[in-house]
């Protein structure tokens, strides 16, 4: 609406085949090795990659894991904190 008044338009789907996840990310890649070359590509994946061993990862886990925290309360009672959500 603009001005109190109406305004339509008939449209038509723009129609698409689908594509996989994985169609998708070998056609980025593709791409991008196409652009930049291969070394660049692998140095851009690691940039994303985790090792075990990550101090961001192991942050991540503890953050979502289970936890059990000593607290104390403004009336200095202690007591035990604990959360526990179930994986996905």
């Amino acid at each position: 609406m603009r001005y109190g008044q109406y305004f339509t338009i008939d449209t038509e789907a723009i129609k698409e085949s689908p594509k996989t996840l994985g169609e998708v990310v070998r056609e980025a890649k593709e791409y991008f090795v196409r652009e930049f070359g291969e070394e660049e590509y692998s140095k851009y994946i690691a940039n994303y990659q985790l090792d075990d061993d990550d101090s961001k990862l192991k942050k991540f886990e503890y953050l979502r894991g289970p936890k059990k925290i000593e607290r104390v309360a403004d009336n200095g009672h202690k007591y035990a904190f604990s959360r526990w959500d179930e994986p996905v």
